[in-house]
């Protein structure tokens, strides 16, 4: 299996579940792929193994595997030990991340 080609650096992540909207504009842009990256939390030095897209300069994130990690949770909103954790669950990266 090949590792992440990109690495996603964020000091703070502030991210919303994907609505309808967002999962048509997904669907509508079949031909952009999500890509493999490792999400880097600098806050917590945390590193995940996820799939992201940008479409229209919106970035999306794409669980990949389980992570028992309550930033992971909290981020994917997966409920205590990852609860209800679901891969391929997508989440939209909202402007006041940096």
């Amino acid at each position: 299996m090949q590792g992440p080609t990109k690495v996603l650096w964020y000091q703070k992540l502030t991210v919303g579940d994907a609505k309808e909207s967002d999962m048509m504009t997904i669907e509508l842009n079949k031909d952009i792929l999500f890509k493999r990256a490792c999400l880097c939390l600098l806050s917590s030095n945390h590193e995940y193994d996820i799939e992201y897209a940008v479409i229209n300069e919106v970035t999306y994130l794409k669980t990949l595997k389980k992570y028992e990690s309550w930033e992971f949770e909290q981020i994917f909103g997966f409920g205590f030990d990852c609860h209800n954790f679901s891969a391929g669950k997508i989440v939209v990266v909202r402007p006041s991340s940096f």
